[in-house]
């Protein structure tokens, strides 16, 4: 049964979502990441933005243990994909990304990130636990908005929009 009940004012929240199991609940402030266990709503991790960089997406990955941020800061931009421990706050790893406009996404175990540039040059493929890069696909050009594995995590899809003009 659903309710419409109000839990909790969610003041300032840029993007929310919950883990592919439920029990997680990620809110992406500006300046912060919040994860809160879904039953009790309780934050059970929290990470601080630094001033200069502008948290450009976030993602719950492998098994709801590690998070996976973008950031960028600086001109030119410098982007950067770090991935962190939910239960002990550590680095996992710090990988700089030359892509120009990156859109993230993992397969549904979490055991790979997929970053693939907007305009759609290329597609890289990573090891979410090591930062390592595991594959990379050269894209068709067409803009690409999202990516998507398939649940046994085999097929990679990547919608793009092609502009026509019309007559």
């Amino acid at each position: 049964a659903y309710s419409n009940k109000l839990i909790r004012e969610l003041s300032g929240v840029r993007k929310s979502f919950f883990s592919n199991d439920g029990s997680l609940l990620l809110l992406q402030y500006p300046s912060k990441v919040e994860v809160l266990e879904t039953g009790s709503l309780k934050t059970i991790f929290t990470k601080k933005i630094k001033e200069d960089k502008n948290l450009e997406d976030v993602l719950i990955g492998n098994k709801n243990e590690y998070l996976h941020l973008l950031t960028a800061s600086g001109w030119p931009v410098i982007r950067e994909l770090e991935t962190i421990s939910i239960k002990d706050a550590r680095q996992v790893f710090l990988q700089k990304i030359t892509l120009e406009f990156p859109v993230l996404a993992n397969n549904n175990s979490g055991s790979l990130l997929i970053i693939s540039d907007f305009n759609g040059k290329e597609a890289i493929i990573y090891n979410a636990l090591t930062g390592q890069q595991a594959y990379s696909i050269e894209g068709d050009g067409e803009t690409i908005r999202k990516l998507g594995f398939s649940p046994d995590g085999k097929w990679l899809v990547t919608p793009s929009y092609r502009f026509e003009p019309t007559k």
